[in-house]
């Protein structure tokens, strides 16, 4: 009941300046309290606690989370038919992700960060011994929060690397994801985006039993796709594609290789808009990290570059996200970066469209961040009258010729053998109409540019589709602004003008 009462006062206006100054002996009262008993209302006063006086309670962060894992240990001991102790434990996880966030965002700085949250990692060790076990279900999402707050803030990329304490969780979580996590897929993406993300050398050099921690990663992506009726784990592994892709250019390719492949295959099975967008963009990233080695699958290996061209850019009023708009600019900016004679004859002869797209794009974006917030139906258009204009003729703007289907039949048979895909349920992705009537909702409350980080944050992307058009041979650049509107060819001047010069990461 004390516990109750003091989280029942500090709900009072006056009640920080009373508390402040007999703030570590509250603590300390509170800390017994939970030594002696496993009350779901004695840890949610902690929570209270933190949460009222943060700028204070880090001095104390190292005490509160070993009485809290005690605590924990204890009640998630206590077995399936004590509910309240399991309640209780799993406030006392809360209340530990509560304990860190607050002592790592007192620090402005990321290495001061992560010396503060290196210093709790020891005491938080033992949550974690049986996190892994299938009967530890109750709290296993609960943990991969804190599992994933712990490694965000506990390495800084390139710096500080994560500690092997933590390095040995990651093939024992997608060791439970491949054997009973498979539900928790949603649960998993934001821990293996921060492994990557936050110590991308070594995830990009580690391995498990002989296999590297990314083709590890790539297993599960190809799992999360092979179920081809459920497009809710098909988004999650492409979150998790993104991730991969993005943070490890240049180091990964026969992996890039391979998942455009499967990118492919899925794809003919999407039902839902948001996951088209979401493979698609999946394309996007990998473009950006190697255009020319993925033209190269798609055109020479799948003979489906024109066809999922064609997709992509019909659907493009379908990217609700600044974040896939942006995505998109920066792979068709990389495919203009190519030399021209190594690009199939489709895109060669569509780079005016390209361009056309590319603009179009650069001005949406500003536009869409000026109003961010507001509510608009889309207003992007593409051009009239410009095709990508290869062999067959064929229309990229025209779903009905944007079939993927057309693949070669031989070679998507093995592709598609090899991930347990049953050719006989494929559907061509523009020829179903979509499942889903609240995709557009789906993707408003998917986070956005600014909501979580990304490699690709810092590029401007204007800048970039600048210098790519800059790398056209002079030839190709003059017939391009011979073709071009005068709208699309005033904004592409006043880019070239505005852009510094800047070499390409690719």
């Amino acid at each position: 009941q004390a516990g109750v009462d003091v989280r029942h006062f500090l709900s009072s206006p006056a009640a920080r300046e009373v508390i402040l100054p007999m703030l570590p002996q509250v603590l300390e009262q509170v800390c017994k309290l939970i030594d002696e008993v496993d009350n779901t209302d004695i840890v949610a006063t902690i929570e209270t606690i933190v949460e009222r006086f943060s700028d204070h309670v880090v001095p104390f962060a190292g005490t509160l989370t070993s009485k809290l894992v005690v605590a924990f240990l204890r009640a998630s001991s206590a077995g399936e038919d004590e509910e309240e102790s399991t309640l209780a434990a799993v406030q006392c996880v809360q209340a530990i992700q509560a304990i860190v966030q607050s002592a790592a965002e007192k620090q402005s700085a990321a290495l001061n960060r992560a010396a503060v949250v290196r210093e709790l990692e020891p005491h938080l060790l033992p949550l974690f011994t049986n996190m892994f076990e299938e009967d530890r279900m109750d709290f296993f999402e609960d943990l991969l929060e804190l599992l994933s707050l712990l490694v965000y803030y506990s390495a800084v990329n390139g710096q500080v690397p994560l500690s092997e304490h933590l390095w040995s969780m990651f093939p024992r979580l997608l060791a439970a994801f491949d054997q009973w996590a498979f539900d928790f897929s949603s649960n998993l993406v934001s821990p293996i985006d921060n492994f990557i993300s936050n110590d991308t050398e070594q995830f990009l050099v580690r391995s498990h039993q002989g296999v590297p921690y990314p083709q590890l990663v790539f297993s599960m992506i190809v799992k999360l796709w092979s179920e081809l009726d459920v497009d809710d784990d098909a988004e999650e592994g492409t979150k998790i594609a993104e991730v991969l892709v993005l943070n490890c250019t240049g180091r990964i390719d026969t992996i890039v290789e391979s998942l455009v492949e499967r990118i492919v295959v899925r794809l003919n099975s999407a039902v839902g808009t948001k996951l088209k967008v979401l493979l698609l963009s999946n394309i996007a990233a990998c473009l950006y990290y190697n255009a020319g080695l993925t033209l190269e699958v798609l055109d020479k290996r799948l003979n489906v570059c024109q066809q999922l061209f064609g997709l992509w850019l019909s659907m493009i009023d379908s990217f609700v996200r600044i974040h896939d708009k942006k995505l998109t600019l920066l792979a068709l900016s990389s495919v203009l970066r190519q030399p021209l004679e190594q690009l199939p004859e489709s895109i060669k002869n569509g780079i005016p469209q390209l361009v056309h797209y590319c603009i179009a794009l650069v001005e949406k974006l500003r536009s869409e961040r000026a109003q961010r917030g507001a509510s608009a139906e889309p207003i992007f258009r593409p051009a009239s009258g410009l095709k990508f204009a290869g062999s067959s003729e064929r229309d990229f703007n025209d779903e009905e010729d944007a079939d993927v289907n057309t693949i070669d039949d031989g070679y998507l048979e093995r592709i598609a053998k090899e991930a347990g895909v049953d050719l006989g349920q494929l559907a061509a992705a523009v020829n179903v109409e979509d499942g889903d009537g609240d995709d557009d909702e789906d993707f408003l409350n998917m986070d956005d540019e600014g909501d979580f980080e990304s490699p690709i944050d810092d590029v401007d992307e204007a800048h970039f589709f600048a210098n790519s058009v800059r790398s056209l041979p002079d030839s190709a650049a003059q017939s391009l602004l011979a073709l071009m509107q005068p709208s699309d060819s005033t904004t592409l001047r006043q880019l070239l003008e505005s852009a510094p010069q800047q070499e390409h990461q690719n």
